[in-house]
């Protein structure tokens, strides 16, 4: 059976305990958790082995000189108190069913110990849902290959907890010292016939492993709890260690509307109002009021589907108690946020008059210098265009989760729509938006009117969003979605032709034209000889927008000319 496509994939998370498989040569592959809790007791041992499987002696220093060390790093490096450690693995069948003890040994635990000390130590959870394995060769965090790949393997694919199954990576250069070339070639058949059952996920190294295995919003959790979100910490370079600290601790105001916003979309309460509530005590401990706060929330919830914002549970979204703490903390320029965070409080959410600060761009109008050129015709790389436009508008199509393809009146439709459209603008303008509904609603009302231009496809369109009928709404949104990525690619082009091309500079025109020419010429059906720039100065703007387009385009354009 396919378990990724069966399991939750919200499995529960858990803060110092790893999952590992064990394998001796008495018995077949076990699965195991390795379990670690920081000792607030002063204490002259750093790590004290508890429970009934031992742990090897050769491993036990091993664990202290490698694996605590690295941990102790990160955490000094993030000015985090150090910490003594409880280690110990949950009841093994072999322990309880044999009168032998169980010995681990070995490394192929290391990977495990390691993110449950990580854990305990940063409160940072741990999805339960993933086997770990690998040796960690080093104080900088490599992670060396192991032996019984294929057993451990098995055992993840046969488990049905496990979903994922993380080892190192098979391209490392341990992997042929480790792993005679049969069994190199047992692990690979393996590992191929796992593939599509469980994840698999390969590291060379635990700043690697650390990004594939702790999700965005265990990350921003950790940061609130430990206080490190939003904070700077010394730029010391001591190579992949400084990579582990960069990451983190940036980006973690991302991290938490980018999880909140996935919490709301999939209607899960709980989470949703703990970290909300993560984040307001992390504040409220520094004494500091939010930046934007009330603006962001406000945008996000109006964003959000209809069914979404009905979530039962779901409001009042921020405690009243909180709310009239964190605001003690304001200042006079944070007054008009605390507005917006005011009417989400108590659940009225107003019209306020849009605000967007447009940042100024460095006019290029005289300079036709060759980088000049290159940089022009960068921006306007179909590539170029592709990710710096449309794939932002095609990911926030994706990201909309929405249970309901009709709704109950017209209103209810008119809602749905601009919430939609509120999502779209919300992950693709670069600039805080301040919240106002009205003005958007009438600017998807025009949008509507724009993509269903015959009154009666318009009124078909409304008609199929209210009752479901050919796709109803999801049709709708992929119309809306395509008409701006169509729009927003032509004003972006117009745009950067105006920014950095003076109409009256003939020679900066004719360059480009020129230097469109001696790129693109080669693939144009039409004869090199009469590719005249001088001829086509005056189309400038015509044939820049076309090389923008594709291949197709230009060669039309210049056909035509």
């Amino acid at each position: 059976m396919n378990k990724l496509l069966t399991e939750n994939s919200f499995a529960e998370e858990v803060i110092g305990r790893a999952k590992t498989v064990l394998v001796s040569n008495e018995g077949p592959a076990i699965i195991t958790s390795i379990i670690v809790r920081p000792i607030e007791d002063n204490i002259s041992a750093r790590l004290v082995f508890t429970g009934s499987v031992k742990f090897d002696e050769k491993l036990i220093k091993h664990l202290d000189e490698i694996i605590l060390s690295h941990v102790n790093e990160i955490l000094m490096m993030m000015d985090l108190p150090i910490h003594s450690f409880d280690i110990s693995a949950q009841n093994i069948g072999a322990v309880s069913s044999n009168d032998s003890e169980f010995v681990v040994q070995g490394y192929s635990a290391d990977v495990p110990i390691f993110l449950a000390m990580l854990s305990a130590g940063l409160q940072l959870p741990i999805n339960q849902s993933s086997l770990f394995t690998g040796h960690i060769s080093s104080n900088e965090g490599d992670i060396s290959q192991v032996k019984s790949l294929v057993e451990k393997s098995e055992a993840a694919e046969i488990e049905k907890s496990i979903i994922e199954f993380v080892y190192p990576s098979l391209n490392n250069d341990t992997s042929l010292k480790v792993l005679k070339p049969k069994e190199y070639e047992r692990t690979v058949s393996a590992l191929r016939s796992c593939r599509g059952k469980i994840k698999l996920v390969e590291v060379d190294d635990t700043y690697e492993l650390i990004k594939k295995t702790f999700s965005d919003e265990s990350i921003c959790l950790s940061s609130l709890i430990s206080n490190y979100f939003g904070k700077n910490f010394a730029e010391i370079d001591k190579g992949k260690l400084t990579s582990i600290i960069n990451y983190l601790h940036s980006e973690n105001k991302n991290r938490f509307w980018k999880s909140l916003e996935e919490n709301l979309l999939s209607k899960r309460v709980a989470r949703s109002h703990s970290l909300l509530n993560n984040y307001l005590d992390y504040f409220l401990r520094t004494k500091k009021y939010p930046e934007s706060f009330g603006i962001d929330l406000t945008n996000l919830i109006m964003s959000l589907p209809l069914t979404s914002k009905k979530t039962a549970g779901l409001f009042p979204i921020v405690p009243h108690d909180k709310y009239i703490q964190l605001i003690q903390y304001a200042d006079e320029s944070d007054y008009e946020d605390i507005s917006f965070l005011h009417d989400i409080v108590f659940e009225r959410v107003k019209t306020k008059n849009i605000n967007i600060d447009l940042k100024a761009t460095d006019l290029i109008k005289n300079n036709i210098s060759s980088e000049i050129i290159d940089y022009i015709l960068e921006k306007l790389d179909p590539n170029y265009i592709d990710a710096k436009i449309l794939k932002p508008i095609d990911e926030s199509r994706t990201t909309y989760i929405f249970d309901k393809i009709n709704t109950a009146s017209y209103d209810a439709f008119i809602e749905s729509i601009t919430n939609f459209y509120i999502h779209i603008v919300r992950h693709t303008n670069s600039e805080s938006v301040k919240a106002e509904r009205e003005k958007y609603s009438i600017e998807v009302l025009d949008l509507m009117k724009k993509i269903y231009p015959q009154k009666a496809d318009y009124n078909s369109a409304i008609t199929n969003g209210m009752n479901g009928y050919n796709g109803g709404l999801r049709i709708i949104f992929d119309k809306i979605t395509e008409y701006l990525k169509q729009t927003s690619k032509d004003k972006y082009i117009l745009a950067t032709i105006n920014e950095v091309v003076d109409p009256l500079n003939y020679e900066i025109k004719k360059t480009l034209v020129e230097e469109i020419i001696k790129r693109d010429g080669s693939q144009l059906d039409i004869d090199k000889s009469l590719l005249i720039p001088e001829k086509y100065v005056e189309n400038y703007i015509q044939i820049i927008q076309a090389y923008a387009h594709s291949k197709h385009m230009l060669n039309n354009i210049f056909t035509r000319l």
